[in-house]
């Protein structure tokens, strides 16, 4: 089932819920659509994907006077249908997981799809004996706009986000000596605390603690080969405050002792030359 329509708004909607899945577009008038405490604007350069099942509302903005929105209903039946086998199959599961999905159109996109839908809709209330399977075709290029739209941000976004990792990863190194905490890291980079901890293990492979540890570990080795420092400075240097914890963590990870870390790398490191020498 595929319906396509037009509506004007002149007051904010009480929040309600479908059955069916939701792809909506503004045409004139600012509104939004307010859903888990989120909200997302609606505009013509918009398309806004809403799984069947949120709760959700729109909110007509009071200098907009009405707003005019499209509307493209659809339930499971018309995504499982043969046309969208192939297109869809890969992406559409992940965009009908209950949030909303907003996508952003490049401006010859929006005026694509725009005039796709005024298609789909003529298509729908007209009497052809192929209009199902034409609507079912149309359908499938505007669905397919809004999913590469938000799958073209998304790849934007991860590159910037991972040169934002790298920066931080930077930083760490710099500061190992000192306190370091995720807040703190991910503040720099201009994220929530969640937003950079998912970018941060996908990027590293390693929880911000795990990378930090293993940093500071790394650290301590290298500073342990430097004879004139003691083990509790290697320890301040790299970060650790407690001995006693330094020692646990070290042995943890290299199988050893720091002295016996120590001792086994200075003779690797520098060979007893008196005994290649002697007599």
């Amino acid at each position: 089932m595929i319906i396509a329509f037009s509506k004007t708004f002149e007051n904010s909607t009480s929040p309600h819920t479908h059955q069916v899945h939701e792809l909506l577009m503004g045409n004139v008038g600012r509104a939004s659509v307010c859903a888990n405490g989120e909200r997302h604007d609606i505009s013509p350069q918009r398309t806004i994907l809403i799984p069947a099942g949120i709760t959700h509302h729109y909110e007509i903005e009071k200098d907009s006077g009405t707003a005019e929105m499209t509307f493209i209903c659809f339930d499971e039946k018309a995504i499982e249908e043969k046309c969208f086998e192939f297109a869809l199959q890969a992406s559409v599961g992940r965009i009908f997981n209950n949030e909303i999905s907003t996508a952003l159109l490049e401006q010859e996109t929006a005026h694509e799809t725009a005039e796709l839908v005024r298609i789909l809709k003529r298509t729908l209330d007209g009497s052809s004996p192929f209009a199902r399977e034409k609507a079912g075709n149309i359908f499938s290029s505007i669905l397919l706009n809004h999913i590469g739209a938000i799958t073209h941000h998304e790849k934007s976004a991860a590159g910037g986000k991972s040169q934002d990792i790298l920066k931080s990863l930077k930083w760490i190194g710099d500061h190992l000596s000192q306190e370091i905490s995720i807040d703190d890291a991910a503040r720099r980079c201009h994220m929530s605390r969640s937003a950079f901890t998912r970018y941060f293990r996908k990027f590293t492979n390693l929880t911000f603690s795990q990378y930090v540890s293993n940093a500071r570990l790394k650290l301590a080795g290298d500073l342990l080969l430097q004879e004139n420092l003691s083990i509790g400075e290697v320890a301040y240097q790299s970060g650790y405050r407690n001995i006693g914890h330094f020692y646990v963590q070290f042995q943890k990870h290299h199988s050893m002792t720091p002295g016996q870390y120590r001792n086994v790398s200075i003779k690797e490191v520098v060979p007893d030359l008196a005994g290649e020498g002697g007599v």
